[in-house]
């Protein structure tokens, strides 16, 4: 087994601790053979000479795009995943700069939910499929096979496959990735949620744990560090209540929700406020690289590490 670990690199240099958080945690926690493919196109030079002097690090130039965001990320990501089958992975893992490895047999524990059914795992947050790049993990067999697209095209979201997907999976469709598990279920394939497994302090979206093996601090590109109070986690809370509320009622009518309403809540409130700076980002940002041993322990076991750390 070799796996493929998949990461576009568009790091702000405020974030270079962050970025050597990440490398220090996928180099000294995992033990499994690997190779990072590293797109590095928006990185400063500082930045990308920490990734050339990384071992099992491989700098993979990527053509120039006119497409930005999501779609920007998706072809990049494709690129980065066609050097990594070219180069024999079984298996890729797609990362994001704030996401890595909290435990050593991380790869044994992802890759090992996965079979020929069984054909990718991602993270699950509250039973949503959501934030699907943070941590994609897939068999070689099933991209060679299917050849699945990041984002849903418009002839997909109008099927009636996607209508029973979206009546029995909760997702943001414009999330990047969810083509792959979209793809599964047209199959008749089946994947694995990662499910959220913190015991310490909850900070909603931020400073996740998943299955107790990779952590993702969420937003490190899309947000900037505060230096003045701000109000939108008020914002962020009152839209989670308010999609909490409309999906339980989507649920209960069985998709018989106006689309019009579904979509407007769905493709432009949740990326309108997750674009908002946030304090409670900044908060675990500032703890996480504070003291990263600590912090991590603290949400995967709670109380029981601050007691081992007194």
């Amino acid at each position: 087994m070799h796996i493929g670990i998949v990461v576009v690199y568009m790091v702000k240099p405020e974030n270079e601790p962050l970025l050597e958080l990440h490398l220090r945690q996928i180099r000294t926690l995992t033990d499994a053979s690997y190779t990072i493919y590293a797109g590095v196109n928006h990185l400063k030079p500082r930045l990308r000479k920490l990734l050339e002097n990384e071992p099992h690090v491989k700098v993979v130039p990527l053509p120039e795009t006119t497409l930005r965001g999501g779609p920007q990320h998706s072809f990049y990501l494709e690129h980065l995943i066609s050097t990594a089958m070219s180069d024999d992975s079984t298996h890729i893992v797609i990362l994001h700069v704030d996401s890595f490895p909290i435990r050593s047999d991380w790869v044994e524990i992802i890759t090992g939910k996965l079979n020929e059914c069984s054909v990718l795992s991602t993270i699950s947050h509250n039973h949503y499929l959501a934030l699907y790049t943070a941590c994609l993990c897939f068999r070689k067999d099933f991209y060679v096979k299917y050849h699945p697209d990041f984002l849903l095209t418009k002839d997909e979201r109008s099927s009636e496959d996607y209508r029973r997907f979206s009546r029995k999976y909760a997702h943001y469709p414009i999330d990047s990735g969810v083509g792959f598990v979209f793809k599964a279920f047209c199959r008749g394939l089946s994947w694995v949620g990662l499910e959220r497994s913190n015991a310490g302090e909850d900070h909603g979206w931020y400073g996740s744990v998943y299955e107790d093996s990779i952590f993702h601090l969420v937003g490190a590109y899309r947000h900037r560090r505060l230096s003045s109070r701000d109000t939108s986690f008020t914002l962020r809370a009152l839209y989670r209540v308010f999609f909490g509320i409309v999906n339980a009622v989507r649920v209960r009518l069985e998709g018989k929700l106006p689309r019009a309403v579904w979509d407007l809540v769905r493709f432009m409130g949740f990326p309108l406020l997750l674009s908002r700076p946030s304090r409670s980002y900044d908060q675990v940002r500032s703890q996480l690289l504070h003291d990263p041993e600590g912090y991590l322990d603290y949400l995967r076991y709670g109380e029981i590490a601050n007691e081992k750390n007194r």
